[in-house]
């Protein structure tokens, strides 16, 4: 029987009728099973793989400085993550879904919600352009100088861009502690989470130099940094 045109217009909107009201059941029961972590803000959960809502967690091969060194911060990220939920099941709720077919879920376990974990501990960030459902957990990682709070870092979304913070690192060994010396022969060393840190520029033609750790500097005869820059 061939169908005439009003006909076939019908069972197509018949169709995605049916097809939302299935998407829409699935988002209200949600998905639920044993997650594999991709990424830090990426899951698996039964054959779905779901973008974790609200957030903007680590690159799995960013880079962050601490006064001891580089620290594989991405790679940090997905740990913990995975640590947190461990053998457990999660449940994830659609938020929504975009025209790729990507899913964007609230996923808890026992009762933790992962999104919220992962901006308490300093392992992701909120977007002032995105949801600020975990706004929060943001500001709670950033007063307890969790995680990149710590570190000199670029935020995710610029990481994603080629952004990186070469300008801090320029040590052959990765080093980002900062011995400056003052024009009156002082020597003070400068700490990546410190205000003045920025400003200061080294020198090696002047025996300036970078060290791997506070340890070492204060060994080599430099002084903590308090205060403004030295002069």
């Amino acid at each position: 029987m061939k169908l005439q045109p009003l006909q076939v217009l019908a069972t197509a909107v018949i169709w995605c009728l049916s097809v939302g009201a299935v998407e829409a059941q699935a988002q209200v029961q949600g998905i639920s099973g044993r997650a594999a972590v991709i990424e830090a803000d990426l899951i698996e959960v039964s054959g779905q793989r779901i973008r974790l809502w609200g957030i903007d967690a680590l690159e799995p091969d960013q880079l962050c400085y601490r006064s001891t060194g580089v620290w594989a911060c991405g790679r940090a990220a997905i740990s913990h993550l995975r640590d947190f939920i461990g053998s457990r099941d999660v449940r994830c709720v659609a938020q929504r879904t975009d025209a790729d077919r990507t899913v964007h879920a609230r996923c808890q376990t026992m009762g933790l919600d992962l999104s919220a974990e992962l901006a308490a501990h300093g392992f992701a960030l909120v977007r002032r352009d995105g949801p600020q459902d975990y706004i929060l957990n943001h500001h709670d990682g950033r007063t307890h100088v969790a995680g990149l709070w710590g570190t000199i870092y670029v935020p995710p979304w610029e990481w994603r861009a080629g952004k990186r913070v070469v300008e801090w690192i320029t040590d052959a060994r990765g080093c980002a502690v900062k011995g400056d010396i003052s024009e009156g022969g002082g020597r003070v060393y400068y700490l990546p989470n410190q205000p003045a840190f920025a400003r200061v520029r080294i020198e090696t033609d002047k025996g300036e130099r970078w060290f791997c750790s506070a340890d070492e500097a204060e060994a080599a005869g430099w002084v903590p940094h308090h205060g403004g820059i030295s002069e």
